[in-house]
C-alpha cells in the first residue's frame, strides 16, 4: 500500500534531518578535535599584573545646586547707663624691709696714705686722694716717694730714688666720658756697674749720676655707649717730655684714635664692623751730637664679624716713618685676629698676625734699660710679622689656663750692649740686628674659694739673630709664680709670695765674646694686717735668696731687704 505525503510535511521533515545531520558531525568534529589534543598536550601559565577596569557607567547630567540665604542684619540700638559702685579699701602701711648689717655700711674713703723705712736707708711713702664720690666727676692726685741710700759691696754709689706727681680728673656725661691728667717724674741713680778698686781713674758720686726728668699731659675722650648697634668711638691725645741731665732731650706728641660703625653686609652673620685705629706720633729729640725730627704713623683698617662660636678680625696695617735722614715709605702689613670657642664658656682657640714699623726713641729705650749711654744710635724697627696661636679656657671652676705658641721677626731690633769705649765700662749702647724669636708660653690661674689664689706663667725663647753671636741681655727663660693666702683668722691677715726666675741671658765681653749670665731667683714675700677698716701694717720682705741679683750685666741688685710701714684711710 502506498502512502502519499505532502510537500509541506517533507520540507519540515528534511529541515529537520539536515539539522540533526549538522549536529551529528559537529559532534563527530569535536570528538575528532578532542582526540587530536589529547595527542599534544602543554600547560601555560601567563603571569600579568591585575589591571583593573572600570566600565563606563551612565552619567547623571544633574549638578547639585546649594542655595546660601543671607540672613537680613538688622540694626542693634543700646545705651549705656553709667554708674558709681561704692567701694571701700582700707589699706594697712608697709613695713620698711631692714637690711642685715645697713647700720653698719660706711662711707666710701676717698684718701689713702701709705709710708714705711728699711734697711738700705730705705724711705717710702705714697698718697691718693679723690673727690668724693660722683655721678658727674672725679678729680684726684696721686703722690709717690721711694728711695735707697745704701751700697752694695765693692761697687759704686748705688744711691737711687723715684718720685711721681699725678693730676687727674674725668668728667662723665650722658654717653660719653672726657679724662684729662698731668704728671711729673723725677728718677735719680747712680751708674754703679764696676767696681773702683778695677780703675785707676778717679770720680765723684756726680759724675756717675743720672737724672731722668719726665713731664706731660694726656687727655682722652671716650664713648661709654657700648651698645653693638651704635657708633663706637675713642681719641687719645698727649704730650710727654723727656730730659737727662746730659743735655739730652726728647718731645713726643701722640694721637690715638679709634672708630668702629656697624654694618650689614653678610646675612649669615650675627654682628659686623667696619673699623680704624689710628696711632700718630711726632718725636723731636736730640743729644750732644745730633737732633732729629721723626714721624711714625700706623693706620689699621679692619671688618670685624662676630657669628655665634667664632669672632673674626681682617684688615690691614699702614705704616710709614718719616724723618729728616730718610724718605717716607709706606708699607703694608696684613692684620688679622680671631677667637673660635671651640667649647663654648670653656675653651677659645685665638690667633693672629700683624706688623708694623716703630720708633726707638730715649724715653722708651731708658724705661727698658736706666743705665743706657745719652748718645744712643735712634733707629726704626720693623716687625716684618708677629704671629700668635693660643688655647684658652678652663678646666673646672676655679682654674683657668692659657697655652700660647709666637712667632716675631724683626729688622734692626735694640739689643744692649755695654759701651767699653767709656771710663768704667758702666753705660749701655744699643746694637741693631734682625732677629727672629720663637716662643712657647703657659700659664694657670687658680683660685680656691676665697682664701688662697695661685697664679703660674712660664715662657720659652729660641732666637735666631743675623750679626751678633747672641740676643744680649735677652732671657731664653722666664717664670713667674704668685701667691695670694687670707686665711679665717680672728686677725684680719693677707700674706703674698712671689717669684720671678730669668735664665739663659748671655751679655758681650770687652773682648766680643759671649758671657753667660748668672740665672736669677728672686722670692719676696708681704703681710698686709688691716686693724680696721681705716688702720692697717704692712711688710715686705724682698730677695729672700740673699743674693744680688744681675738684672743688667755689671750691675748687682741689693740683697736681702726689708720695708715696714703703715697705712691709713680717711
Amino acid at each position: 500500500m502506498w502512502t502519499i505525503i505532502k510537500s509541506k510535511s517533507l520540507t519540515t521533515m528534511k529541515i529537520k534531518s539536515i539539522l540533526i545531520a549538522l549536529l551529528v558531525l559537529a559532534q563527530t568534529a569535536t570528538l575528532v578535535a578532542q582526540e587530536e589534543q589529547e595527542a599534544y598536550s602543554e600547560e601555560v601559565t601567563i603571569i600579568a599584573p591585575y589591571q583593573p577596569s572600570i566600565q563606563d557607567a551612565r552619567k547623571i547630567g544633574l549638578s547639585p545646586e546649594v542655595k546660601i540665604e543671607v540672613p537680613e542684619k538688622k540694626e542693634l540700638k543700646y545705651n549705656i547707663v553709667p554708674q558709681k559702685i561704692p567701694m571701700e579699701v582700707e589699706l594697712e602701711p608697709m613695713r620698711a624691709v631692714r637690711v642685715q648689717g645697713n647700720e653698719e655700711v660706711e662711707p666710701l674713703k676717698s684718701n689713702y696714705i701709705r709710708g714705711g723705712v728699711g734697711n738700705y736707708r730705705t724711705a717710702y711713702g705714697e698718697l691718693f686722694t679723690t673727690t668724693k664720690q660722683s655721678e658727674s666727676h672725679r678729680l684726684g692726685l696721686h703722690l709717690k716717694h721711694l728711695s735707697h741710700g745704701g751700697d752694695i759691696d765693692d761697687h759704686a754709689t748705688a744711691q737711687n730714688s723715684e718720685n711721681l706727681a699725678e693730676l687727674f680728673g674725668e668728667k662723665y656725661y650722658k654717653k660719653s666720658s672726657l679724662y684729662g691728667k698731668l704728671f711729673f717724674e723725677r728718677d735719680v741713680l747712680h751708674r754703679y756697674g764696676f767696681m773702683p778698686a778695677d780703675f785707676s781713674a778717679t770720680f765723684t758720686d756726680d759724675d756717675i749720676q743720672q737724672i731722668f726728668t719726665k713731664f706731660g699731659a694726656n687727655i682722652r675722650l671716650e664713648n661709654l655707649d657700648k651698645d653693638e648697634d651704635e657708633f663706637d668711638y675713642h681719641l687719645d691725645l698727649g704730650y710727654f717730655g723727656w730730659r737727662d741731665n746730659y743735655n739730652s732731650l726728647e718731645n713726643e706728641v701722640r694721637l690715638k684714635a679709634f672708630a668702629e660703625q656697624p654694618a650689614e653686609i653678610l646675612e649669615f652673620v650675627e654682628y659686623q664692623s667696619f673699623a680704624i685705629k689710628g696711632d700718630m706720633r711726632f718725636y723731636n729729640s736730640g743729644d750732644s751730637i745730633n737732633a732729629i725730627n721723626t714721624v711714625n704713623l700706623n693706620i689699621t683698617p679692619y671688618l670685624d664679624i662676630q657669628n655665634g662660636f667664632y669672632h673674626l678680625q681682617a684688615g690691614a696695617n699702614l705704616s710709614t716713618i718719616m724723618s729728616d735722614e730718610n724718605d717716607a715709605e709706606i708699607t703694608a702689613f696684613p692684620y688679622a685676629r680671631a677667637w673660635i670657642h671651640v667649647v663654648p664658656g670653656y675653651v677659645t682657640l685665638t690667633g693672629g698676625i700683624s706688623g708694623k714699623k716703630e720708633h726707638q726713641g730715649f724715653r722708651k729705650l731708658s724705661n727698658i734699660n736706666p743705665f743706657i749711654k745719652s748718645d744712643i744710635t735712634r733707629k726704626f724697627t720693623t716687625t716684618e710679622i708677629d704671629t700668635y696661636g693660643a688655647l684658652t679656657g678652663n678646666i673646672a671652676r676655679g682654674v683657668d689656663f692659657n697655652l700660647k705658641i709666637t712667632y716675631e721677626d724683626f729688622r734692626d731690633y735694640p739689643l744692649f750692649v755695654t759701651d767699653f769705649s767709656k771710663t768704667f765700662n758702666n753705660e749701655f749702647k744699643i746694637a741693631y740686628d734682625d732677629i727672629s724669636r720663637l716662643g712657647y708660653g703657659g700659664a694657670l690661674a687658680i683660685k680656691a674659694g676665697h682664701s688662697l689664689e695661685l697664679d703660674l706663667a712660664a715662657k720659652y725663647f729660641t732666637y735666631t739673630t743675623t750679626n751678633e753671636t747672641q740676643a744680649w741681655q735677652l732671657p731664653e727663660l722666664e717664670l713667674n709664680a704668685t701667691a695670694t693666702y687670707t686665711p679665717h683668722l680672728p686677725v684680719p691677715l693677707n700674706f703674698k709670695l712671689k717669684a720671678k726666675s730669668l735664665s739663659g741671658r748671655y751679655a758681650k765681653d770687652s773682648s766680643g765674646y759671649a758671657v753667660e749670665m748668672d740665672d736669677i731667683l728672686d722670692l719676696s714675700f708681704a703681710v698686709q694686717y688691716e686693724h680696721s677698716s681705716s688702720l692697717g701694717a704692712f711688710l715686705e720682705l724682698n730677695n729672700l735668696m740673699a743674693e744680688n741679683q744681675y738684672w743688667w750685666y755689671k750691675y748687682p741688685s741689693y740683697g736681702f731687704n726689708a720695708l715696714v710701714g703703715v697705712s691709713y684711710s680717711f
